[in-house]
């Protein structure tokens, strides 16, 4: 996929600038040093020397990267990760302690100050131990044993001990280099799939807008060419201009729904010609009122983002027998959207709660838009039902 692509990229190149600095550094490092002090020489050989001390560590990161991480990562084969991890760590400390007994050091370790062969041997400061000219003198027992190898003349040899403590330390250094890389590795990994994640749920919820979009009533459009059907011959005029309204409401839902933002005065739009329709249905017990602005300017909000609310206090919310009302507000306030929608509420009516499948998507669709800036509030009482819902008024400026 497009995301796993791009996230490789970008974890391979972070990779590329971690090992160039590592390499780059040295050579800084010695200019500045350079520059610094008058007395020191520049040489090549200092830097080759301390890249081939870099260059087991990169051959580790390598094959750790590219042959053993994705069997945990992708694979997820933990105990064959570990293994490999084991055996990876066991040559490369084989490697270094091979290495480090075979070095034989021409100078002092880092951190070592050299001193004179006198101060190294308390028998040198013995003046029977040292002749006239201030060479020493061996006592007559130690004569005639021969003298251990001093390497360098003048210099304290190292103990080959230290070699050992060295291999330690650069093997608890590829420890924590393969921890790292692990680490970042699993960081990317969790980036991908978060962004994978987010890409099904906007597509699942494009699915089922699409499913919302075409049940904004199926049996609403029955009921309503019905109605047009019983007025051509009550009332031709009214059943041409209920023929518009339902052509208008059709065209919205099939060519505008599918936008991923459509401006507030289509949204407010659509809704009075729904309202328009459903008032051929019902008698005048059934009291509709709204309150929408007049101009509703640059605002814009996802489609279809009210209709359920809507479409749901006309299902729930009028009753054929007894007194029933319906109040939709839409307001714009503080750049924030104000909806509000309340309808009678009968006993024998089921409104639905909580759980409703519609509203489910709804607040699916808006956490996946709004995140955590919009607030929708339910007021199920026992005589009333009520929806408000609270939206940033997005200009146009601001949408992708």
């Amino acid at each position: 996929m497009e995301s796993s692509r791009k996230y490789r990229i970008y974890e391979n190149l972070l990779y590329l600038i971690l090992w160039g600095l590592l390499f780059i550094i040295p050579i800084v490092s010695f200019f500045l040093k350079t520059s610094a002090d008058s007395n020191f020489v520049f040489q090549w050989k200092d830097i080759y020397h301390i890249w081939l001390e870099i260059l087991p560590f990169l051959l580790l990161f390598l094959i750790h990267n590219y042959f053993i991480a994705p069997l945990l990562i992708d694979k997820k084969k933990r105990v064959l990760y570990i293994v490999f991890v084991l055996i990876l760590l066991f040559g490369f400390g084989a490697y270094q302690l091979t290495l480090g007994r075979q070095f034989k050091p021409e100078g002092p370790m880092p951190g070592m100050m050299e001193r004179p062969l006198h101060e190294s041997n308390p028998m040198m400061n013995n003046p029977e131990n040292v002749d006239f000219e201030g060479r020493e003198m061996l006592p007559p027992k130690m004569m005639d044993k021969p003298r251990p190898p001093m390497g360098r003349p003048g210099m304290v040899p190292r103990p080959p001990i230290l070699m050992d403590n060295i291999s330690v330390i650069k093997l608890f250094i590829a420890i924590l280099l393969i921890g790292t890389n692990l680490g970042m590795k699993v960081f990317f990994r969790g980036k991908r799939d978060e962004e994978v994640v987010a890409k099904l749920e906007e597509q699942n919820l494009k699915y089922q807008l699409k499913y919302l979009k075409y049940q904004v009533n199926p049996h609403f459009f029955m009921n309503t060419l019905n109605n047009i059907h019983a007025l051509v011959d009550i009332n031709p005029e009214q059943a041409k201009s209920t023929i518009v309204e339902l052509s208008k409401l059709m065209r919205y839902v099939l060519y505008e729904a599918d936008k991923k933002f459509i401006s507030l005065q289509r949204e407010i739009d659509f809704i009075d010609h729904y309202i328009a329709l459903m008032r051929i249905r019902y008698t005048e017990m059934v009291r509709i009122t709204t309150n929408m602005p007049q101009e509703a300017g640059n605002v814009e909000i996802p489609p279809l983002i009210f209709i359920m609310f809507v479409e749901n206090a006309f299902k729930h919310g009028v009753s054929y027998q007894k007194d029933s009302f319906i109040e939709i507000s839409i307001q714009l306030e503080n750049e924030r959207i104000l909806f509000r929608c309340k309808n009678s509420k009968h006993s024998s009516d089921l409104v639905e709660g909580e759980g409703g499948l519609g509203l489910v998507n709804a607040k699916k669709r808006l956490d996946l838009i709004y995140g955590d800036d919009y607030c929708l509030q339910i007021y199920n009482e026992p005589l009333t039902y009520e929806v408000s819902l609270d939206l940033p008024a997005y200009m146009n400026s601001r949408l992708v």
